[in-house]
């Protein structure tokens, strides 16, 4: 089990919830709707010791969920580097924040989507990470 699968795992065990916007109001990360540019759906940033997520106002639910999900994974696994300073090329930290999001939103028995193709569709979340956290299952 790689740490990204087992912090959302004692997330979801500690708080109890699998909608990625609750659980970060519970852990005291503040999500923000705001309007962002269009090539934007959301990013993590830490501002005066206060982690803060922004999500774009104009993302679809199920969407939203698992762009907050993947910031949170950020903001969990990679707290002390603001989302918007990665470099694009560091692929790791974006895999394990997709991973983080794939296990809160598939731990919950989905019930928008019942296959791997619905949940890739619906959520933007890459195919090998949906099909790994659904093997896990």
């Amino acid at each position: 089990m790689t740490r990204a699968e087992h912090e959302a795992r004692r997330l979801l065990e500690q708080y109890g919830e699998h909608n990625p916007e609750i659980l970060a109001e519970r852990m005291g990360v503040r999500t923000i709707l705001c309007d962002l540019p269009e090539s934007v759906e959301g990013f993590y940033h830490c501002f005066r010791g206060h982690p803060i997520i922004y999500l774009a106002d104009r993302l679809p639910p199920c969407r939203r969920r698992a762009v907050c999900g993947h910031e949170l994974g950020h903001a969990v696994l990679h707290g002390d580097i603001n989302s918007l300073l990665l470099e694009e090329g560091d692929e790791r930290m974006e895999r394990e924040a997709d991973l983080f999001a794939a296990v809160l939103l598939l731990s919950e028995g989905h019930e928008d989507c019942c296959d791997v193709q619905s949940m890739v569709r619906e959520t933007g979340l890459p195919e090998q990470t949906v099909r790994r956290v659904y093997d896990l299952l």
